[in-house]
This record gives C-alpha cells, sequence and structure tokens, in this order.
C-alpha cells in the first residue's frame, strides 16, 4: 500500500502542471482572441470616423489659408487687416498651429 502512494504522488504533479499550462495556454489564446477582435473593432470605426473627419480637415486647411492671410497683410501694413488680427485671439490660434 505504500508503494500506491508513492506512485500517486509521482504521477499527481504532472498531470497538475499539464493542466496548469494548459489553462495558462487557453487564456493566453482568448485574450489573443479577444484583442484581436477589438482591433478589428477599432479598425471599422476609424475607417466609419474617416469620412466626417475628411471635410473637417479641409475646413481646417481653409481657416488656416485665411488666417495666415490675414496675418500676412497686417504685417505688411494693411490697417484692416490688422484692425481684424487685434481683435483675434490669436494665442488661441497660435495654440493650433498659425
Amino acid at each position: 500500500m505504500g508503494t500506491r502512494k508513492r506512485i500517486d504522488a509521482e504521477v499527481r504533479p504532472p498531470r497538475a502542471l499539464a493542466l496548469l499550462g494548459l489553462v495558462v495556454i487557453l487564456q493566453t489564446g482568448f485574450q489573443t482572441r479577444e484583442a484581436l477582435r477589438d482591433r478589428r473593432i477599432l479598425d471599422l470605426a476609424m475607417m466609419d470616423q474617416a469620412d466626417t473627419l475628411r471635410p473637417l480637415g479641409e475646413e481646417r486647411a481653409k481657416l488656416e489659408a485665411l488666417v495666415n492671410g490675414t496675418l500676412n497683410l497686417a504685417d505688411r501694413g494693411d490697417k484692416n487687416a490688422k484692425a481684424i488680427v487685434d481683435r483675434m485671439d490669436l494665442e488661441r490660434f497660435r495654440g493650433a498651429g498659425f
């Protein structure tokens, strides 16, 4: 009977390690699958937003051109452009990259 207990004790740890290894592999696979699914969802959301954001980029480019043109006119001495520049919140525009 003592021999049987010794054999069981020698067999159980490898079984437990195998089970632990299987759990780790399954958990890693599950997490990978979830990460890929989340990535696919984010890619779809980005593609959906691209059509919405494209016109905003065009409008921003127009605004930048208008502000830069007004600043250039003011620098060259145009008094009307200077009056506009004085009323503009230049800190806000300069912070936006103008």
